[in-house]
């Protein structure tokens, strides 16, 4: 999904943010306010992983948002590779 997406309906995605994310606090998702360079910033202090582990995280869940009729859901992030592929 395009991060645009994600930054526009920030207050809906979040939610999601959140459930994937759990050690990361309300007020750190508001600070973060749909901006991607923070939320890897977040992720990478909040799980102490480096950069580039924090950017494949946060890659891997932005390919799995998926839009349908207006609502996100999150697919699988395996079935989602495997339809990447075709």
């Amino acid at each position: 999904m395009n991060w645009n997406y994600i930054e526009t309906n920030w207050d809906e995605l979040k939610v999601k943010v959140k459930l994937y994310w759990e050690k990361i606090s309300d007020q750190q998702l508001d600070a973060v306010a749909g901006k991607r360079d923070r939320l890897c910033r977040v992720i990478q202090r909040v799980y102490d992983l480096s950069p580039q582990q924090a950017e494949e995280q946060l890659t891997e869940w932005q390919e799995s948002q998926v839009l349908i009729d207006g609502h996100f859901y999150t697919a699988n992030p395996a079935i989602y590779k495997s339809f990447k592929q075709l």
